[in-house]
């Protein structure tokens, strides 16, 4: 323990309260002593540095629960740390305004004489690094079936090229993306991405007909249920149609490079969307035009609206769960 604390220059009592929030896991021996590791090392590291940036102890239990998510976490925690400096900055310049508005002998009286629109509410300005991070946060969650995978320099190279499409394509929707994003809870996140990943791993398996039947319900609750309605046809020419862009612009090179599972996947997918496809009659067509207020593309190919449809009740961006 001694050894431990002077190497990283923290106090026992820190590394106590670590280890009672289950963060760290030493050896605890026959004399209570705590003998550490080379992967205690580790994980005091990772807390440290996650510490640094700002993670709360419950955040980092989260990350270490839900490892795959240490994006969306670290994410999170930039929205959530700028909107932070831009209230404290707020607050400095609206003390400096009061400050040189009130005379040397002031009470609170001179304070509330002075006017309100003097005074400046917070708000952080969203910039280029916004918009890169939220577009690579995006891409993240749109490809989240196919992330089970290596990165190597190679593949890092077309991850970003992946990226910056994504960013071109959602353009002006990046400052809502990323306030939406950084609202979701960890326990929706996780639930919404390992349920599309399964439905993916559903269709790599074979179920075909399974997951056709789930596509037909999913377009008979589009013709039926308002609320999913209402997101269909807010979100289409902001959101669906760019997202349609970006996986047709990936499609053929750029995300094949990255993962032969999405070749694979995609192969079984296009036989689930024609095949549902050829299951709608003119009469459902018609209702479904109406339903979407004729936003709605069913023309053959690997991403079409159907694609959409089929990831929109998992997805963290249109799901009637979260909107």
């Amino acid at each position: 323990m001694n050894e431990i604390c002077q190497k990283y220059h923290i106090s026992r009592k820190t590394v106590h309260f670590y280890i009672q929030s289950d963060l760290l896991h030493p050896l605890k021996e026959d004399n209570n002593y705590y003998r550490f590791s080379s992967e205690n090392e580790e994980e005091l590291k990772l807390v440290l540095r996650m510490r640094k940036a700002g993670i709360s102890i419950e955040g980092i239990q989260d990350m270490l629960k839900y490892p795959s998510c240490a994006n969306f976490f670290l994410f999170r925690q930039r929205v959530q740390l700028k909107k932070g400096m831009a209230e404290q900055k707020c607050a400095v310049e609206n003390i400096e305004r009061i400050f040189d508005e009130i005379p040397p002998n002031s009470t609170p009286d001179n304070i509330m004489a002075i006017e309100e629109r003097e005074l400046h509410a917070a708000k952080a300005a969203f910039d280029e690094i916004d918009a890169r991070l939220t577009a690579r946060m995006t891409a993240i969650f749109l490809f989240t079936p196919f992330m089970a995978q290596e990165v190597d320099d190679y593949r890092q190279f077309i991850w970003e090229k992946i990226v910056n499409i994504t960013k071109r394509e959602l353009g002006e929707v990046l400052p809502a993306l990323m306030e939406h994003m950084a609202g979701l809870s960890t326990e929706t996140v996780v639930t919404l991405s390992n349920q599309l990943a399964y439905r993916f791993i559903s269709v790599m398996n074979d179920e075909i007909e399974k997951n056709v039947e789930y596509l037909a319900g999913a377009l008979h609750r589009l013709c039926t249920d308002e609320n999913m309605q209402r997101i269909w046809i807010r979100a289409y020419d902001s959101f669906i149609i760019p997202v349609r862009n970006i996986y047709q612009k990936c499609h053929k090179t750029l995300i094949h490079e990255y993962t032969a599972t999405y070749a694979r996947c995609m192969e079984k997918v296009e036989i689930v969307l024609h095949q549902c496809g050829q299951r709608i009659d003119e009469e459902q067509m018609h209702v479904l035009l109406e339903a979407t207020d004729n936003r709605l593309d069913l023309l053959d190919g690997p991403v079409n609206d159907l694609f959409v449809l089929f990831c929109m009740e998992d997805s963290v961006f249109l799901s009637p769960e979260i909107i």
